[in-house]
């Protein structure tokens, strides 16, 4: 392309006792959430209120581990070549230069023997294994009570931002988007005796519908000071997007006109 400069440069490593080494000008990964490119890795896609410092910490830990797992091997009397090579056969299931957003990639990985933790929930309980524990000693970052109360702390946090949500869904449909389909019901409402209109049949199947899972989501948050939160996160999920699913399909463009909120 015309104006794209083609060539590499040269990374000054700041170091007398190191050479320059030819930096890298590979396109970024754009088929990962955390590609690694070159010599880099890239957090993709960070929420305004996410920190990249606590996965920064999962990273290095990772690598400082790998290290002393590379300095054993050459302790142990190996050469850096068979060091190297031995690494990388016990590590190389999780090497994958595809794309990482294709339903293929799930499957792969499965047959590689890797977890594949789906949502947050998974991931926050895998936080606290035995396996990630004895790294994070063997490395002095985190004891195993750290460990635990941090995992505690991301549940937490989950759970919260999750009900806050939920909430406000409620009090958005009680408040605004109930009373505006009530509106748009009095549209077709006809005089005694005159034929029921179909159109005012499927919208009050369908408001209706909205107001019975907003009851049965209330139902669930009633539940949420009295029960232990890993069991009721699954009916929690299954109502609170429910509502919003059932809110979204009952909801033609001329009504969301009258409902105080963006839909």
């Amino acid at each position: 392309m015309a104006g794209y400069y083609s060539g590499g440069d040269m990374l000054d490593a700041r170091c007398a006792n190191l050479n320059e080494v030819e930096r890298g000008i590979e396109d970024r990964n754009r088929t990962a959430p955390f590609p690694f490119c070159g010599n880099r890795f890239e957090f993709r896609a960070v929420g305004s209120s996410q920190n990249c410092a606590f996965p920064m910490a999962m990273v290095n830990t990772a690598f400082a581990d790998g290290l002393r797992a590379l300095n054993e091997l050459l302790e142990g009397g190996s050469t850096p070549r068979d060091a190297a090579a031995q690494l990388f056969e016990e590590n190389k299931r999780v090497v994958f230069c595809g794309n990482g957003y294709s339903a293929e990639w799930p499957i792969e990985a499965k047959k590689r023997g890797l977890p594949n933790l789906k949502d947050a929930v998974e991931a926050h309980c895998a936080f606290n294994t035995e396996a990630n524990v004895g790294l994070f000693e063997r490395m002095g970052v985190l004891s195993a009570d750290e460990v635990e109360a941090r995992a505690e702390c991301l549940l937490e946090n989950y759970a919260s931002v999750l009900e806050i949500e939920a909430r406000t869904l409620v009090a958005m449909v009680r408040t605004g988007v109930e009373p505006a389909l009530e509106k748009d019901l009095n549209v077709y409402v006809k005089p005694a005796g005159t034929p029921v209109s179909i159109r005012l049949t499927k919208r009050t199947e369908a408001y209706d519908a909205v107001t019975v899972a907003t009851d049965a989501l209330e139902e669930v948050l009633a539940k949420v000071n009295t029960t232990r939160l890993p069991c009721f996160f699954l009916s929690f999920f299954l109502f609170f997007f429910d509502v919003r699913f059932v809110h979204f399909q009952s909801s033609p463009k001329f009504v969301l006109i009258s409902v105080p909120f963006p839909c």
